[in-house]
C-alpha cells in the first residue's frame, strides 16, 4: 500500500492499523471479511538508525512465506 499521499497519517495511525513505527515498511496481513477486520500477521519497517539489510529483508519475507526464490543465509 502506498501511502505517501495518505492525509492524517501519524505516527500513531501506522501503530494502530499496521503495526508499525515508521514507512517504508512491509505488512503481511489478512482481511477477516466475517468481522470486517484487517489482521496483521507481520512486518518490519524501516529504521534510519539501523536500516533493514537485503538478509534480513529476504529472512522475512522466507519466514512469511512470500519469498519464492532461492534462499541463501
Amino acid at each position: 500500500i502506498d501511502i505517501s499521499s495518505a492525509e492524517n497519517m501519524t505516527g500513531t495511525r501506522l501503530k494502530n492499523l499496521f503495526g508499525v513505527d515508521s514507512y517504508p515498511a512491509f505488512v503481511y496481513a489478512n482481511f477477516d471479511t466475517t468481522k470486517n477486520q484487517l489482521n496483521v500477521e507481520s512486518s518490519i519497517s524501516f529504521n534510519s538508525k539501523k536500516p533493514m539489510t537485503v538478509d534480513e529483508l529476504r529472512t522475512w519475507f522466507f519466514n512469511n512465506k512470500l519469498w519464492t526464490g532461492l534462499y541463501k543465509s
